[in-house]
């Protein structure tokens, strides 16, 4: 809570008439910075060509985010505050699975992504990967690295669940 004080300008005690504990203070960071990406993602996901895109875009949004946080925060998040870090991913694997599912239906009503997946199963592999990326700080991936492993794991899921019409808009983005 120094750092926290120093960092704003303020004596501590001031910051503990705003917040009874660091665990109130990072809970409110941390649904601040989920809500804040919920717009994001919501704006991107309205402004999107089609399915392939959305899903481009969000994983490029995906990638500039998690590439401002320190992996040894989300270690620290569950190890020191695992309440604040359950509340955490209830949040994420609730809304990007319905994210993804939206996703999804659109990509197969639009002929993008194929008719004959198991939904459900797709986007629980797509979040599992996400989170071992993410939450396993043994792997100690630099930022080159986990951007490589992002952008593998996002092909892999996104072509797989893609038709050959998928598959063209797929590399028509990558190469431009």
């Amino acid at each position: 809570m120094d750092t926290v004080a120093s960092e704003l300008g303020m004596s501590k005690k001031t910051v503990y008439q705003i917040y009874s504990d660091k665990n109130s203070l990072i809970t409110d960071l941390i649904l601040h910075e989920m809500t804040a990406q919920y717009t994001v993602l919501n704006n991107l996901v309205n402004n999107a060509e089609n399915p392939i895109h959305e899903m481009k875009l969000i994983s490029e949004n995906m990638t500039r985010v998690f590439m401002q946080i320190q992996p040894v925060f989300f270690y620290d998040l569950k190890k020191y505050h695992s309440n604040i870090y359950k509340i955490f991913q209830d949040h994420k694997n609730r809304w990007a699975f319905e994210l993804i599912h939206q996703n999804i239906q659109k990509g197969i009503v639009q002929g993008v992504y194929r008719s004959n997946l198991d939904v459900s199963k797709s986007i629980e592999l797509c979040l599992k990967q996400l989170d071992e990326l993410l939450f396993n700080a043994e792997y100690g991936l630099s930022q080159a690295d986990f951007i490589n492993s992002h952008e593998l794991s996002f092909r892999f899921f996104i072509y797989g669940l893609s038709t050959l019409e998928g598959h063209k808009l797929i590399d028509y983005y990558y190469e431009h």
